[in-house]
């Protein structure tokens, strides 16, 4: 594009050019210096010949007249606007301060390399820019935060330049979808509907520092879900990722509701309130209870009672009821005839009990194991280092433990198990036995629990435990084992 001036040229016989800052579709930034005061400025101008849209000057007025009264450190300061004819259009200028150093943009591209502690340092000074400049009546929100709007001086000071995408908070609610302005990559997706807010410079902060910590745009990173997926590219703390993908939720909504928010959660991790996992209602009527934060999820199943689904007697309650029954039978056989005629009329019945429950026992061998497994407490621990299911009754406890990085899945089987009816022909039928399991890649472990639960409550833990772990994988991604973990 044609420039209307070159180095040496003097504007307004007053501003000598010094050197090209920067050239867009209707205007071109120069470095001058002020030959009043030997002070060197940046001079934005904009030709009149070159607009294809007059919200373009629509812009360019708006964000002279707000520099005017800006006034903080990490904003250059607006010095001067006035207006040049020429033979050809009409130019306009905004003269500022100039902020000495590069921008992000330039400290990449020559090979800049930066650790998370920097990159935090540039987020704060940004975010206490934006506390500024969001906390005006009205507020001003800036839409165009990008790595080559924030000068870097040497000793690591930011400035926040490039005021021409400005929006007065109170213009947008009242003119909504009127303008896109922004930077694909860096624009928070509601401003692709013309809308912004103040946390759509959130946003383009986040997008700047994945700049800073990926070299490449956000434009090329992955999305999952319409969001950056991110974690896998970059190597910093997980309270850092997870700052930053709050910061890039596209729902504006989901992010922080300030800057000063986002600071407060910047600087004490511990403060960052974040849905993990997005529970599904808990089934009516369940005493199991579920607790998931950051770094764990707790998982408590209490013994099964007295009653199972349906408020039928599990179990727990047959083998109860039916031993002393027994006990009582067999007593009743050995009392005397002459001492209890009173009963003999009921005698038949108790003989009935006793062949019932000695058929149930002798049936089936293992009663004594699931009334221990029914009766019995269940809690299972996940962190990101190891995983513990623990069992325990009467003080009795039986523990099964492992690494976290080891677990593949986790899902619901049916098992059958042989019966035989009572029937002269002593036909065998399988009735079905639904658990919850743990599959780990140690030794091709299979974890088996949760046995007396209702299958809603089962398909619920299941829920549960699958969305902890993705959610674990997202934030240490080493985690992630071979196989799929869809496996529900």
């Amino acid at each position: 594009m044609e420039r209307s001036h070159q180095p040496g040229d003097i504007i307004a016989q007053r501003y000598r050019i010094i050197a090209i800052l920067g050239q867009g579709g209707t205007g071109t930034t120069y470095e001058a210096q002020d030959q009043s005061n030997n002070q060197r400025v940046a001079i934005k101008e904009m030709s009149l010949r070159r607009i294809k849209d007059w919200k373009d000057l629509d812009l360019f007025e708006r964000e002279a007249q707000v520099l005017s009264y800006l006034n903080h450190p990490a904003i250059p300061n607006y010095l001067d606007y006035f207006e040049v004819d020429t033979p050809q259009t009409r130019l306009f200028y905004i003269v500022q301060e100039l902020a000495p150093g590069r921008s992000l943009f330039d400290w990449v591209q020559s090979g800049w390399h930066t650790q998370e502690d920097e990159i935090k340092d540039i987020a704060i000074q940004i975010l206490e820019t934006l506390i500024y400049l969001h906390h005006i009546s009205p507020p001003i929100i800036h839409r165009d935060i990008k790595p080559q709007n924030i000068i870097r001086r040497e000793d690591g000071q930011v400035f926040l330049v490039d005021f021409g995408s400005v929006r007065h908070a109170y213009w947008n609610r009242r003119n909504q979808g009127m303008t896109v302005v922004g930077t694909f990559g860096y624009m928070a997706p509601e401003q692709d509907r013309g809308q912004a807010y103040p946390a759509s410079d959130l946003y383009g902060l986040a997008a700047t520092l994945l700049f800073l910590l990926t070299h490449r745009s956000p434009a090329d990173l992955p999305q999952k879900r319409l969001k950056l997926d991110f974690r896998s590219r970059v190597n910093v703390s997980p309270e850092f990722a997870d700052w930053l993908d709050k910061m890039l939720e596209p729902v504006v909504e989901d992010r922080f509701l300030s800057a000063r928010a986002a600071l407060n959660a910047l600087q004490n991790p511990k403060t960052l309130i974040q849905p993990i996992v997005e529970h599904r209602r808990r089934p009516v009527g369940s005493q199991i209870t579920l607790t998931a934060t950051n770094e764990q999820l707790e998982l408590t199943i209490p013994p099964a009672g007295f009653r199972g689904t349906g408020g039928y007697l599990n179990p727990v309650a047959w083998s109860l009821l039916l031993i002393p029954t027994t006990l009582l039978a067999f007593f009743a056989i050995a009392i005397p005839n002459h001492l209890y005629r009173m009963i003999l009329v009921i005698r038949p019945w108790l003989f009935v009990g006793a062949y019932i429950s000695l058929i149930f026992i002798l049936h089936d061998l293992s009663v004594l194991n699931i009334l221990l497994r029914a009766a019995s407490h269940i809690q299972l621990k996940i962190n990101p280092k190891n995983f513990q299911l623990q069992w325990t009754l009467l003080g009795f406890k039986k523990t099964i433990q492992g690494r976290t990085a080891d677990i593949n899945w986790i899902e619901i089987i049916t098992q059958y198990t042989e019966k035989t009816k009572l029937t002269k022909t002593s036909e065998r039928y399988k009735i079905p036995v639904r658990k919850c399991r743990l599959f780990t890649q140690m030794s091709h472990q299979r974890i088996e629990f949760a046995q007396f639960i209702s299958q809603r409550e089962r398909e619920w833990v299941v829920e549960e435990v699958t969305t902890f772990m993705k959610h674990l994988h997202q934030r240490y991604p080493h985690l992630k084992p071979e196989d799929d973990y869809e496996r529900t």
